[in-house]
């Protein structure tokens, strides 16, 4: 086999360059895996070319542009699928540049195909009174409902995406002095999180409950087969309890309530409370501010009062001088 074979570089692509090299998390290397599962689905069925053969040379530019349409048009999936794929198979050809450089001009055609643009959405977020509603909404006199309920209050006030709650373990829990939660984060970067003290009591109560072996080790919250719970399951769970709270208050809650949206809100009302886009970044664990900077023009309420606060230029409403003159007014009616 030649080193520049395709089958060669997949390989070392995956297992060394973005598992060993870069520590990406599993769920980064199952996205690329997916994108480049896609991509040969496409050049078999669509090209013509067996996979048996295919080799790097085959990846053109033209190729993948017509790859990336292929998703939008048989496949169904959004723009920003879409750019997520390309995302994905932009990252093997800037791998593979500096080390095929007969390669060089196919991998710059490809790194050149440029990115859709998406309209920008706004970003949906539950009030403080749904928040609240929704956490009483939760039936705690059983097991379940007290974990729902301390599962919940712990993804809204710890601002955690979904699989970094799922990967919370009990060794993650600091219930001292000032409470916190260790996060596992994208990158497998970890990050402490403080939590509030009602939080904190929900916790240890919810640790201290009899029946948990594992509480040296292990998920912090399971289903009931005692094995950590998966995404769906969170968002079903959240997807049941918003549906109490919306029948038991008319008007409010979104048409659709995601484990993101939770985090959203945490984020809205931390800025709502003054706190500097620099912390909500790292408390959230954006790697750039601009990528927190998307808060600050979701909240249309702290726009508004920091509007009203301006001492703005005062408006005359009364009728203009120039109008009060009739000698004024008589010779321009003349004209």
């Amino acid at each position: 086999m030649k080193q520049s074979d395709l089958p060669h570089q997949m390989s070392s692509y995956f297992l060394d360059h973005l598992i060993k090299d870069k520590g990406l998390s599993d769920n980064t290397v199952l996205s690329r895996k997916e994108a480049f599962s896609q991509l040969f689905c496409y050049l078999e069925g669509s090209c013509g070319i067996k996979l048996t053969k295919l080799e790097i040379a085959d990846m053109t530019a033209e190729r993948i542009s017509g790859f990336l349409d292929w998703l939008e048009r048989e496949r169904g999936c959004c723009i920003a699928t879409r750019n997520l794929r390309l995302s994905a198979i932009k990252t093997f050809f800037a791998f593979i540049q500096p080390k095929l450089p007969e390669y060089m001009a196919l991998c710059r055609s490809v790194l050149a195909i440029p990115a859709k643009s998406t309209p920008k959405t706004i970003v949906n977020y539950l009030t403080l009174v749904e928040i609240e509603a929704l956490l009483g909404a939760i039936d705690t006199s059983s097991t379940q409902g007290f974990r729902d309920l301390v599962m919940l209050s712990v993804l809204y006030d710890s601002g955690a995406r979904v699989q970094e709650l799922i990967d919370l373990e009990y060794p993650d829990i600091r219930l001292g002095a000032t409470p916190c939660i260790f996060l596992l984060g994208k990158g497998n970067k970890r990050r402490c999180v403080s939590i509030m003290d009602n939080t904190a009591v929900l916790l240890k109560r919810y640790i201290d409950m009899p029946g948990k072996e594992t509480r040296n080790g292990g998920p912090l919250f399971c289903n009931r087969s005692h094995r950590k719970l998966t995404r769906a399951g969170v968002c079903h769970i959240l997807q049941k309890h918003v549906q109490v709270a919306k029948e038991a208050h008319a008007g409010l809650f979104l048409d659709k309530v995601t484990p993101h949206v939770v985090r959203h809100s945490k984020a809205v009302h931390m800025l709502q409370a003054g706190v500097p886009l620099i912390y909500i970044r790292d408390f959230l664990g954006h790697v750039q501010i601009t990528t927190t900077e998307v808060y600050a023009r979701c909240d249309s309420t702290a726009v508004r009062e920091a509007i009203a606060a301006t001492n703005g230029i005062t408006i005359d409403a009364e009728e203009p001088r120039w109008q009060r003159d009739s000698s004024l007014m008589g010779w321009l009616s003349s004209l």
